[in-house]
C-alpha cells in the first residue's frame, strides 16, 4: 500500500521547496488510481500531519 515513511520525508522536503498544503494533498490524491483507497487512506493523514507540524 502506501509507504508512510517515504511520505514523512518527502512532505518535509516538498514544503521546504515551497509546496503548499493543497499541492501535497492533491499529489497524494492523484495516486488513488495506482495505489487505491487503502494506499491514499494510509498516506494522506500522515502527509497532512507532517505538513502542519513542520
Amino acid at each position: 500500500m502506501g509507504d508512510t515513511t517515504a511520505v514523512f520525508f518527502h512532505v518535509q522536503m516538498a514544503k521546504k521547496l515551497g509546496a503548499t498544503r493543497e499541492e501535497v494533498k492533491d499529489t497524494i490524491l492523484i495516486t488513488l488510481s495506482v495505489y487505491g483507497l487503502k494506499g491514499v487512506a494510509s498516506c494522506l493523514p500522515t502527509a497532512l500531519e507532517v505538513y502542519d507540524k513542520t
